[in-house]
């Protein structure tokens, strides 16, 4: 198993991430993990890794990569995707969480309604881009690592799989939105993306 996609050795890494910041914000961020951990549950990513490891892999760049210190930020980055992927409300993160981590939830979660057609989700996603274009120096950045993170997933998808036909719309997608996003959030991410799309493009 390739370090990318190895539970344990993100976990590791983020505990070790995790000891820059004070006891209270530790209990705060891995009170999150938990609650992300515990809300996927056994989803799986394309890729066939636990879901996890995505929110995982996000907030590691953020504290080992982008030196980020807010702990709301971390906590928003771990929590980016339960709204949207499980049963957790948002009523649930309000009562959990402190407000700015609400907000920040809020935000990077698209409401989906049900049985939505690909035609409803493409629609709603350049919409959700353009909100997202005027939004907050730091969902920005969050929504920049988590579309990094995913693009960086890609070359591991197996090619049978359902959603390497979605390739074509993903990477019209990355053109159109992903690194214009990031091109506004933070210069770092905006390279990392274009080297992870390259790499992509030779597997």
């Amino acid at each position: 198993m390739n370090d990318f996609n190895n539970l344990a050795k993100n976990y590791q890494r983020f505990l070790k991430n995790l000891k820059k910041f004070s006891e209270k914000d530790q209990r705060l961020i891995k009170k999150a993990y938990q609650l992300a951990r515990q809300s996927h549950g056994q989803q799986r990513r394309d890729e066939g890794s636990l879901y996890i490891i995505h929110p995982l892999r996000a907030a590691n760049l953020l504290m080992a990569d982008l030196k980020i210190t807010d702990p709301a930020v971390i906590v928003a980055a771990l929590l980016h995707d339960v709204v949207e992927d499980t049963a957790v409300s948002l009523d649930q993160i309000k009562k959990d969480f402190n407000r700015q981590i609400f907000q920040l939830v809020k935000a990077l979660t698209r409401f989906r309604p049900k049985n939505e057609t690909t035609a409803q989700k493409i629609k709603s996603k350049k919409a959700g881009f353009k909100k997202l274009m005027n939004s907050s120096a730091e969902i920005r950045l969050i929504k920049s690592v988590d579309l990094l993170d995913n693009i960086r997933s890609w070359r591991f998808i197996p090619p049978g799989h359902p959603s390497a036909k979605k390739f074509s719309r993903w990477q019209e997608e990355y053109q159109k939105f992903y690194l214009p996003l990031a091109k506004t959030a933070d210069e770092h991410v905006y390279q990392e993306m274009k080297k992870a799309f390259r790499l992509f493009l030779k597997t």
